[in-house]
């Protein structure tokens, strides 16, 4: 197995991956990894003729190992790691639902304190927008973004005024979720990430950041080589879902409307966008030059 070497990085690429590292969390950083290495198995030959070679998914699978051991020994986990990283993937997408779900009742509350006019509840209502401007982006799966987020919504929706306002509109219920989600993603992050060194974030942001690099030349190379080959399964094989999430279904283009047609006694004659018969089409237009 090939051992990355970060110090014979460039300060430059360093900087470079440690930037776009930063944006994404380990966990789906590794879950998209896996991914694109096990496509890579099936789809790698034709990848090479666009410019991913095998060279590139030799360094992927290097760097994924070498992501997956700094998570670990950065946490303390020492075997079960894959069991611990997917404990973790499940804990981030229940505190999304719970996201969705909390900023759901929040919006719901503020219109309904807004309809009766009251200056009290105006004022109520206010303060929930400016939590919904807060969590207005979502974290994805950078957990403690995320716990963040779930803190200031469990904040408001406790807050006495938004307690009466929400006791109708499954408050009580949304709070205690919350708050549970809340404590299990808290433990689960410092265990995943735990207290962690500079030096020990800064391997793992460039670590994030080849992986992400090479994943998404990959997906290039493999976009190219379905186009040629007409193999949209090719494409979808290297789709990032696991960084962000599932594809938009694209509108199907419907065709270009034909031109309307009228029956005449010398057969049928295109219709000018006018409506009329092209001057090119008359009679006169149509006889030999020596009747005209």
């Amino acid at each position: 197995m090939t051992t990355i070497d970060l110090s014979a990085m460039s300060a430059n690429v360093r900087q470079d991956y440690i930037r776009i590292g930063r944006g994404f969390g380990s966990v789906a950083t590794l879950a998209q990894a896996n991914k694109h290495l096990q496509a890579l198995g099936k789809f790698g030959a034709e990848l090479t003729r666009h410019g991913f070679s095998a060279a590139d998914a030799a360094q992927l699978a290097s760097a994924r190992d070498a992501l997956e051991r700094a998570a670990v020994d950065r946490s303390g986990v020492r075997g079960g790691n894959r069991t611990t990283l997917q404990t973790h993937r499940e804990l981030l997408a229940a505190a999304r639902r719970e996201r969705r779900a909390a900023r759901t009742i929040v919006l719901a509350t503020a219109r309904a304190l807004r309809q009766g006019g009251v200056e009290a509840d105006e004022a109520v209502a206010r303060k929930l927008d400016a939590v919904l401007m807060i969590t207005r982006r979502s974290p994805g799966r950078v957990g403690e973004k995320l716990a963040e987020q779930l803190e200031v919504l469990l904040s408001v929706l406790r807050d006495v005024a938004v307690v009466t306002a929400t006791a109708d509109r499954g408050g009580p219920l949304t709070v205690a979720a919350l708050d549970a989600t809340l404590v299990k993603l808290r433990a689960s992050n410092q265990e995943h990430t735990g207290a962690g060194t500079r030096v020990e974030t800064e391997r793992l942001d460039i670590l994030d950041g080849l992986v992400l690099t090479l994943m998404r030349n990959a997906r290039k190379a493999a976009v190219d080589a379905a186009a040629r080959l007409g193999s949209p399964a090719l494409a979808a094989a290297f789709e990032l879902t696991e960084i962000y999430g599932q594809p938009r279904a694209t509108a199907t283009t419907s065709p270009a409307p034909t031109s309307p047609v009228k029956p005449c006694a010398d057969g049928p004659r295109p219709v000018s966008p006018s409506g009329g018969t092209p001057a090119s089409m008359t009679p006169a237009s149509m006889a030999p030059a020596s009747m005209a």
